[in-house]
C-alpha cells in the first residue's frame, strides 16, 4: 500500500518518493507519540486513540491545511506567468525551477547544461511561444516518442533534433527533394493466399497461378495510385512483405515498416497524416494533405533511424532530444529525470485550485458549521471562494516545509479543538524532517537550526520575500507530497488486524507438487 502511493504520487509530480517516505515515518511517529501521551491520562487503549487521530486527516486537509496554503501560505507565492490573461511564461522562472529540480538528480556539473537542453526542448516544440503550458502537457504525455537514448558518448553531446526520429531504418529509401506526402498504412498491403484465416479453393494448378499473377497485380495498381497521388512515403507498423518493397522502389516511394504503434499513432496526432487500416482504404479515404520538409538518414551512435521534420506552420513543432551518456545505466537515469522534470512543469502550470476544486465538486464546500469553525480561527474557506489563482512557485530548500510548520503551529495554538490541534502540531513537526535532511550536512550558519531560526525572523519583519532567494519549486507539488502522505496514513489505519500466516515448509511444498 505505501509503495502503491508513493508510486502513484510520483507519476503526479515527477518526484518526491523519498520525501513522500521521511513525512509518513514522522507523522506515523507522531501519531503514536501523541496516542502514548494521551493513554497516560484516560483509559483509552493507544490503538484507538491512534485511530481517531488517523481518521481526522482527511478533515485536517479540507478544513486546516487547504485554508492555511490559501491564506498564508500564498502571501509568498510567486507566479509562473507573467501575464494571467494570455498564460504567458517567465522564462526565467522556468529554467529556475528546472535548475532546482535537477539538483540532486544529476551531477554539479551539468546541472546548468540539463535544465537549459529542458527548456529549450519546451520552447522549441511550442514553435517559440510564450504559451507553453499545453506543449509541456503534451511532452509529459508522450516523451516516450520525443527522445532517444546514445550510449558510449559524452553527455555534452546531448542535442535537440528538429522533427521526428523514427526508431527504425529505411526498408527502401528513394531521396527525393521538395515536400513529400506521406500516409500511414496499418495491414500489409500484399493479400497472400497462405495468409492465416484466408480460406480459398482452386481447382487446378493453372487457377492458382492465376490468383498469384492477380493478386500481385492488385498490389502493383495500389503503389502506382499512391504514386499517382504524390506520396513519396509510406509509413507502417506490420512488417510488408517483399513484393510490397518491390513495387515501391520502382515507383520511387520510401517505405519505413516495423514502426512501434506509439510512435505511428505520433506522426499521425501531431501531421494529421492519413491513417490507412486496409488495402482498400487507399481507393476509398481520401489521402490527406501532409507534406513532410524532410526524409532522410540520420545516424545517432552506432544506428540508422529515419529522421522526418513537418512544416513549421505547427502550432506544436516536434522536435527529438538526443540523451547521451557512457553508459546505459547513467542515460537511463538522465531519462527519468527528463520525464519527472516534464511532469513536474506539467503540475506546476496547472491552476492552484484546479485539484481544489476537485475535491469541492466530490465533497461540496464546507458545512455552515466546518465554516464557523474554521473562521473562528482566523481562516476563510478557501473552496468557498470564486477567485482563481494561478499557479506559484516559491523559495525552494524547505521553506515550503518551514513556514507550513509555523503556521500550523500558530494555528493549533488558538485551534479549540483539542484533536485537531494535536494533528496539526503532529503533521507540522514531521514536516521538518525534510528541511533537517536538506541540511544535516552543513554547519555553521548554514545549519538547519539557525536557516528556520532565519526565516522565522524575516517572516516577523515581513521581509521573507526580497531577502530568501534560494531557487524554486512548484507549490502545487509541495502541496500535493502533504496530501499524498495523508491520504496514505488515512488508509494504513483502516487495517485493524494483520495476521501472520507461517510459511509452509520444504516437505510440505513436496508433498503438494
Amino acid at each position: 500500500m505505501i509503495v502503491n502511493s508513493a508510486c502513484s504520487h510520483a507519476d503526479i509530480t515527477g518526484d518526491g518518493v523519498k520525501s513522500f517516505v521521511m513525512l509518513l515515518c514522522g507523522i506515523l511517529r507522531g501519531l503514536r507519540a501523541a496516542s502514548d501521551k494521551n493513554r497516560k491520562y484516560g483509559n483509552e487503549k493507544s490503538g484507538h486513540v491512534s485511530k481517531r487521530l488517523s481518521n481526522l486527516l482527511m478533515t485536517f486537509e479540507s478544513e486546516v491545511l487547504e485554508n492555511i496554503v490559501g491564506k498564508h501560505l500564498s502571501q509568498h507565492f510567486h507566479s509562473v506567468f507573467s501575464g494571467l490573461e494570455a498564460k504567458t511564461c517567465c522564462s526565467k522562472s522556468i529554467q529556475c525551477a528546472l535548475y532546482t529540480y535537477f539538483c540532486g538528480r544529476t551531477s554539479q556539473n551539468i546541472q546548468d547544461f540539463i535544465s537549459k537542453l529542458v527548456y529549450d526542448f519546451v520552447r522549441m516544440c511550442a514553435n517559440n511561444s510564450d504559451c507553453i503550458t499545453d506543449t509541456v502537457a503534451l511532452i509529459s504525455s508522450c516523451f516516450s516518442v520525443l527522445h532517444t537514448d546514445v550510449s558510449g558518448q559524452p553527455i555534452e553531446n546531448s542535442r535537440i533534433v528538429t522533427g521526428f526520429v523514427l526508431h527504425r531504418d529505411f526498408s527502401v529509401h528513394c531521396p527525393a527533394g521538395g515536400d513529400r506526402r506521406a500516409v500511414i498504412i496499418t495491414e500489409q498491403m500484399h493479400q497472400s493466399l497462405s495468409a492465416p484465416d484466408v480460406d480459398f479453393a482452386v481447382s487446378s494448378d493453372a487457377h492458382l497461378h492465376d490468383c498469384q499473377i492477380y493478386l500481385r497485380q492488385r498490389t502493383e495498381k495500389l503503389i502506382k495510385h499512391l504514386k499517382d497521388m504524390e506520396v513519396k512515403l509510406i509509413l507502417s507498423n506490420v512488417k510488408q512483405p517483399e513484393i510490397v518493397l518491390f513495387y515501391a522502389r520502382q515507383n520511387g516511394i520510401s517505405v519505413v515498416d516495423c514502426l512501434p504503434t506509439e510512435e505511428i499513432e505520433w506522426v499521425s496526432k501531431i501531421t494529421g497524416a492519413s491513417l490507412l487500416r486496409t488495402a482498400n482504404d487507399i481507393y476509398l479515404v481520401q489521402i490527406s494533405d501532409t507534406f513532410l520538409t524532410c526524409c532522410q538518414t540520420i545516424m545517432l551512435g552506432s544506428r540508422k533511424y529515419v529522421h522526418i521534420t513537418c512544416s513549421s506552420s505547427l502550432s506544436f513543432l516536434p522536435h527529438c532530444v538526443v540523451i547521451c551518456s557512457p553508459v546505459r545505466g547513467l542515460t537511463e537515469q538522465l531519462i527519468s529525470s527528463f520525464c519527472g522534470a516534464f511532469k513536474m512543469l506539467d503540475q506546476l502550470f496547472q491552476l492552484k485550485t484546479e485539484n481544489w476544486k476537485q475535491k469541492t465538486e466530490m465533497n461540496g464546500c464546507c458545512k455552515t458549521s466546518e465554516k464557523d469553525s474554521v473562521k473562528s480561527q482566523g481562516l476563510n474557506c478557501f473552496n468557498c471562494q470564486n477567485n482563481e489563482v494561478y499557479e506559484c512557485r516559491m523559495a525552494w530548500g524547505g521553506t515550503f516545509e518551514m513556514l507550513l510548520n509555523h503556521y500550523l503551529h500558530c494555528f493549533a495554538q488558538k485551534c479549540q479543538d483539542t484533536e485537531l490541534a494535536i494533528i496539526s502540531q503532529v503533521v507540522g513537526d514531521a514536516l521538518l524532517c525534510i528541511p533537517r535532511n536538506i541540511y544535516k550536512s552543513k554547519k555553521g550558519n548554514a545549519s538547519f537550526p539557525l536557516i528556520y531560526a532565519q526565516l522565522i525572523n524575516l517572516l516577523g519583519k515581513k521581509e521573507l520575500t526580497e531577502k530568501y532567494p534560494l531557487g524554486f519549486e512548484s507549490v502545487s507539488c509541495k502541496y500535493q507530497l502533504v496530501a499524498s502522505v495523508l491520504q496514505c496514513v488515512s488508509k494504513l489505519v483502516t487495517i485493524d488486524y494483520i495476521v501472520g500466516i507461517k510459511s509452509p515448509s520444504k516437505d510440505s511444498e513436496d508433498v503438494l507438487t
